[in-house]
């Protein structure tokens, strides 16, 4: 009696987490998954038309909860890598790599998430009066990614540093 107990609790239990809608990948993976409370989950692979003259793109990626989390790629229509951002809690966090068509790093953008769980976040702050002095500032939080650290911008043709 305890087993069929058992494999009753595994059994509801897989059921409540399978996909409502999804797609099989060519290398027959679960793509785009959307669960029973509409939310998505797992690996997606996202498709944008070209639009206002910029260009198409794919990206890939997985999501937790509806956001995305971890490492999201980015590749042009024709396969090439363009981008790769890092995800938590559904905003970007951490250092942004894109490249040209060619391969080449076009800039790093560092970001850093905000808890969207936390009401209140606490930062330091430089004091301008101060240089190398440091105060803690308290700001609501909005849930969002904010620019952080240093953003680089590298020449094509050279692959030197030419904004910082």
């Amino acid at each position: 009696m305890r087993y069929v107990f058992v494999l009753l609790i595994l059994f509801c239990g897989s059921a409540y987490s399978q996909c409502k809608t999804y797609i099989i990948g060519a290398k027959g993976d679960t793509l785009n998954c959307v669960d029973k409370k509409d939310m998505k989950q797992g690996k997606w692979l996202i498709h944008h038309d070209e639009l206002r003259g910029e260009p198409g793109f794919e990206e890939e990626g997985e999501y937790k909860q509806d956001k995305k989390e971890g490492v999201w790629r980015q590749y042009s229509l024709q396969g090439d890598l363009i981008g790769v951002e890092f995800y938590k809690w559904g905003n970007k966090d951490g250092v942004c790599k894109y490249y040209s068509p060619s391969g080449e790093l076009l800039r790093e953008e560092s970001w850093k998430a905000l808890n969207p769980y936390k009401q209140y976040d606490t930062f330091d702050i430089e004091d301008i009066d101060n240089p190398d002095h440091y105060k803690k500032v308290i700001v609501k939080n909005e849930g969002v990614a904010i620019k952080n650290g240093t953003w680089k911008y590298y020449d094509v043709s050279t692959g030197m540093v030419y904004k910082t």
